[in-house]
């Protein structure tokens, strides 16, 4: 009789318990879907990856519009004797 178990049969033994509660798991997101009439977002539809939205470039007349105003709030917060602008 072996007194050690081998590291295949303790993953053996983890993996049936993680299926047992993702059975479990999966029984509850049913019941709250049918709790909630169908309005709940299936789970198969989150599970896709999202498509990632190119990022969005500010063009250098947009960042000089930018800069310009920045300069401009500055320059009345001084003037009203103000060391911050919040």
């Amino acid at each position: 009789m072996k007194s050690t178990i081998d590291r295949t049969e303790i993953l053996q033994h983890a993996l049936i318990g993680f299926q047992l509660q993702r059975k479990r798991i999966d029984q509850q997101i049913a019941d709250l879907q049918r709790e909630l009439n169908g309005n709940a977002p299936q789970v198969e539809q989150q599970a896709q990856p999202q498509q990632e939205k190119p990022k969005r470039r500010l063009s250098a007349r947009g960042r000089a519009n930018i800069i310009r105003a920045t300069k401009e709030r500055w320059r009345r917060a001084r003037a009203a004797g103000r060391k911050r602008l919040g």
